[in-house]
């Protein structure tokens, strides 16, 4: 597998240690004058060597105490600090009007930075990410209509849509989900359609679709995301076949899940089943590939509450109830493997609001108190206070 469709497959595989190293053009058409023209170029090495600085200590020195349980507190104290850090080198970036390909690399660099910091201390710092993914896709879409077959300019244009797309769709922005992978899908479909039989050009296809379809589908455009989702879980299943790989699974996990959702929002509750089943089959094989790896965890708890959700449909309180417990179960294994991981914490909310939900309808009054009851306190540790909430 070459580089370019390594990473193009990974979708946010992008290297972080050599993103600002690439060599600056000498002049651009947006600089009039040669005391602006060094200027810029003063301020965007400042601005290059203040953001290595920062991968380095967070991607070196932070990775090596992320497997130390006992440094989890420090690691988060340094993180912390890099984030403030960070704020002041992204501001000389995302004011920049250049087309250039190493300025939206570097932009799609910071808000990774952000998206990592933010979940690992636990703050809320989504709109700085997507503002610079934004204008990181933006400079991309440009680059590719003068050279739309520059693969490498394909590759990183590729992964930073993706990411785009999949951040806004998992923070509910699904209008801005929908525009990242609209256009990821194109780029996605160019590169297919000149090697169909490359099998890379085919899971970054079929991702693109299921992406592409789940936009939709939460953006409420039901008749439009079918061909999408449905194409993505043929394809995936065709490719599997030939290709038993990691990434083949995770993405059966993806698009399965995504039509099953497709389904049982249509009301074909038959269908949905099917789909979650092969959905919950692609999640244990990922779990005996990588054993030991807790985010399968929170995916196998994802897994239990989507059949969950399809048991309440159908009105089967006691089955919804047994996968809701399941989904709680291996929710607090996830927070327990790391407590002080806020993420963690606010995925596990969901599992004690259905949970609840279910016990009202079956008249469990006492496991209904105690639930919300807990979930008042992760929901006062989220978000730092001692005021009693309303779960």
């Amino acid at each position: 597998m070459t580089t370019v469709a390594l990473t193009l497959v990974i979708g946010t595989g992008v290297s972080l240690y050599f993103a600002v190293l690439a060599e600056r053009r000498a002049t651009t058409a947006e600089l009039a004058t040669e005391d602006a023209k060094l200027k810029s170029s003063l301020a965007r090495q400042q601005s290059q060597l203040a953001l290595k600085s920062l991968q380095t200590n967070i991607y070196g020195v932070q990775q090596r105490l992320r497997d130390i349980p006992e440094a989890r507190e420090v690691r988060r104290e340094l993180l912390t600090q890099a984030l403030a850090d960070l704020q002041q080198v992204s501001g000389r970036y995302i004011e920049q009007a250049v087309v250039d390909r190493d300025v939206a690399k570097a932009l799609a660099d910071i808000a990774e930075l952000y998206t990592e910091i933010g979940d690992e201390v636990g703050t809320n710092v989504i709109e700085l990410s997507a503002t610079h993914y934004r204008r990181s896709v933006e400079i991309y879409l440009k680059l590719l209509e003068e050279t739309p077959d520059d693969d490498e300019l394909v590759s990183n244009a590729y992964s930073t849509i993706v990411t785009y797309g999949d951040i806004a769709r998992e923070y509910t922005q699904f209008e801005q989900a929908v525009w990242a992978h609209s256009h990821g899908r194109k780029v996605a479909e160019r590169w297919y359609r000149r090697s169909p039989q490359n099998p890379d050009a085919q899971l970054v296809f079929l991702r693109s679709s299921e992406a592409l379809g789940e936009a939709l589908l939460r953006s409420g455009r039901i008749e439009e995301c079918r061909r999408y989702i449905l194409e993505a879980a043929d394809l995936v299943t065709e490719y599997s076949e030939r290709n038993p790989t990691i990434a083949a699974c995770e993405n059966q996990m993806r698009c399965y899940c995504t039509a099953g959702d497709y389904y049982r929002i249509i009301g074909d509750f038959d269908a949905a089943e099917a789909e979650y089943k092969r959905m919950c089959a692609a999640t244990m094989r990922l779990t005996e590939l990588l054993p030991g790896e807790p985010q399968w965890l929170d995916n196998q708890s994802a897994d239990h509450e989507r059949l969950g959700d399809l048991e309440m449909d159908r009105k089967n309180y006691q089955k919804a109830r047994r996968h809701f417990e399941e989904s709680l179960r291996l929710s607090q294994l996830y927070i327990a493997d790391d407590p002080a991981n806020l993420f963690r914490v606010q995925q596990a909310t969901w599992s004690y609001k259905k949970l609840a939900e279910v016990c009202k309808v079956l008249g469990d009054t006492q496991r209904e108190a105690e639930l919300r009851t807990e979930l008042a306190e992760l929901q006062r540790r989220l978000k730092g206070q001692g005021e009693d909430d309303q779960p």
